[in-house]
């Protein structure tokens, strides 16, 4: 299960119960207020992500069910509405959205086959007939697949498979350009940023880690420090500590 929260609202992408919202203003009480949506049904519903107003409400929740990314209408939690889809016939392992003011300037969405853009202008404009998710090209090259996706200002920093960490620039997302890239002992899964370092877990035959990475200067990636550990499946920073997700 996958969360994301807005307000008083919890958001999950609940495998194959779809996606389920809870309101857990009360801690102690928290209570289902919607649940079964998807059109057509959704398989197995992974990853969430939620498009907020300025005032922290959401408007769109993004939820991945393995090759599809579905937009739900998501205003009223409790009568929310399947509104758009996109089906990119890859593997979906992340979606971050790329910041633009009061309104996203896209997505990017880290797939089995590397880095997909999709944009949506047409969830927002008021003149638009129908709502969808446009691809947009993008030239990069990347030979492996992407795993995760994080921001910093202008920047997405990929744990890009075999392909290391990548540092691209999303000033302008039709024409997306690596400025960074530095090669891992192992495969890259999954990546946290918290004050110019990169934790980019990893992980091989023989086990996982968490490679350290000073991104201060995009361009000049530095290897600081590796740490081992028998199983990782993701990384997260919080306040002063580095809390690793993994099995056993």
């Amino acid at each position: 299960m996958a969360v994301d929260g807005s307000n008083h609202y919890a958001f999950a992408a609940a495998g194959s119960s779809g996606l389920q919202v809870f309101d857990v203003s009360d801690p102690k009480e928290v209570t289902l207020v919607g649940a079964g949506i998807g059109s057509p049904p959704f398989g197995y519903a992974s990853k969430i992500t939620l498009v907020k107003n300025i005032a922290g409400n959401a408007l769109l929740a993004l939820v991945v069910d393995g090759t599809v990314l579905h937009a739900i209408d998501v205003r009223d939690p409790a009568a929310m509405v399947d509104i758009g889809t996109y089906d990119l016939d890859t593997q979906i392992y992340s979606v971050a959205i790329i910041p633009g003011g009061l309104v996203p300037r896209g997505l990017l969405l880290g797939t089995s086959n590397g880095l997909a853009v999709l944009g949506l202008d047409q969830f927002f404009d008021a003149d638009s007939k129908t709502n969808s998710f446009t691809l947009i090209p993008n030239n990069l090259e990347l030979t492996s697949s992407v795993g995760d996706v994080k921001f910093i200002d202008n920047r997405a920093y990929l744990a890009a498979g075999d392909d290391g960490l990548v540092v691209v620039d999303t000033t302008d997302i039709a024409n997306l350009a690596a400025i960074g890239n530095i090669d891992l002992s192992n495969y890259a899964a999954r990546v946290a940023i918290d004050n110019g370092t990169a934790y980019v877990t990893t992980i091989s035959e023989g086990g996982a880690g968490i490679e350290i990475i000073d991104i201060s200067t995009p361009a000049a990636l530095q290897f600081t420090a590796e740490l081992k550990i028998k199983s990782a499946t993701a990384a997260e920073v919080v306040g002063d500590h580095l809390l690793v997700t993994g099995y056993g």
